[in-house]
């Protein structure tokens, strides 16, 4: 498997019942040399090997590397054959995406309902009492009333407000879009949407990204590095922010950072969820992840989400031969 973009191995297969040493043409993860032009071809000067792209409808995955005594020895039958078995895996592959992606919306419809709910019946009774809160207020401005009274009105107007703020978190949190089935795609949006909200650039650096997520994986991360960009911009005053995706080579683990240049995080925080990092630790917890804040010395805040994503969490029945992350 092959991230057509970075022409980097994100995952190999092996036939063979044990791991074998890398070949001499092998330069992975860097990929070029096997990807070629997404044609047939071989990888040595003898024609012993050749690469076999794997794709359907114009979409390639990756390539099936095929050891063969040569092409010029290949039976008139045997190459079309290899080439059939590429395009069956690269048809069951896009149908995984497909359900993968239709999943995704529906789970993204029914939050959607959801939020309608609530927006249509919670979210307008907390409107109403807000408003009778007012004028509550406003009839005891005007009366000699103990001070008392006035406290527990205002009490119930930070209740209110809070609760009516949490709401709209809610709502927001239940109506996020992801239209693309790679995350990637999403964030760059998100990324363009925050830019032109902040006037200010936002650098998205995807590079070292291979992690392959759930639906409900990336909901949550989409919502934390939403939170952390919405910080930076409304609270630290930053000029740049920077959100870097990456993924350890050895491990597999999801490494998520976002950096800006602004004031930081105050010294000691009265109110955490004021900032929403209650709900992004909460997120972080739901991921079995760490989240990490920290101020840097020259300024700025650094936030890291680290946790291994379901798909690469080794299960009690999985042999380590069948599949190697690269």
């Amino acid at each position: 498997m092959i991230d057509p973009v970075t022409h980097q191995a994100t995952q190999v297969f092996s036939t063979r019942p044990r791991p074998t040493a890398v070949p001499p043409f092998c330069s992975r993860p860097n990929c070029t040399a096997c990807w070629g032009d997404g044609t047939t071809h071989p990888l040595d000067a003898r024609n012993e090997i050749f690469s076999i792209p794997v794709k359907d409808q114009g979409q390639q995955f990756g390539v099936l590397i095929v050891r063969n005594p040569g092409l010029e020895g290949v039976a008139a039958w045997q190459l079309p054959l290899l080439e059939a078995v590429a395009r069956h895996l690269a048809a069951t592959l896009r149908t995984t995406e497909q359900i993968k992606h239709r999943q995704q919306l529906d789970l993204l419809e029914e939050r959607n309902a959801i939020a309608r709910e609530l927006h249509d019946s919670l979210a307008q009774s907390l409107s109403y009492l807000k408003i009778q809160i007012s004028r509550l207020q406003a009839l005891l401005s005007d009366a000699e009333t103990a001070p008392e009274a006035r406290d527990i009105v205002n009490e119930l107007r930070k209740g209110l407000n809070s609760a009516y703020r949490q709401l709209r978190e809610l709502i927001t949190t239940f109506r996020l879009k992801m239209e693309y089935t790679q995350m990637e795609d999403s964030l760059s949006e998100v990324a363009q949407e925050f830019s032109r909200r902040g006037h200010l650039p936002i650098d998205l650096d995807c590079a070292g990204w291979q992690c392959k997520l759930k639906p409900n994986e990336q909901i949550h991360v989409m919502h934390i590095i939403r939170e952390a960009l919405n910080n930076a911009v409304k609270h630290a005053h930053a000029n740049r922010i920077t959100i870097r995706l990456s993924s350890s080579l050895d491990s597999g683990e999801a490494i998520i950072a976002v950096s800006d240049n602004g004031v930081g995080l105050p010294a000691h925080l009265e109110r955490e969820n004021h900032f929403g990092l209650s709900i992004m630790r909460e997120r972080a917890r739901h991921l079995s992840g760490t989240l990490d804040l920290e101020s840097q010395p020259a300024g700025g805040l650094h936030v890291q989400l680290r946790f291994m994503p379901a798909a690469h969490r080794p299960s009690p029945t999985e042999h380590t031969h069948e599949a190697r992350y690269a």
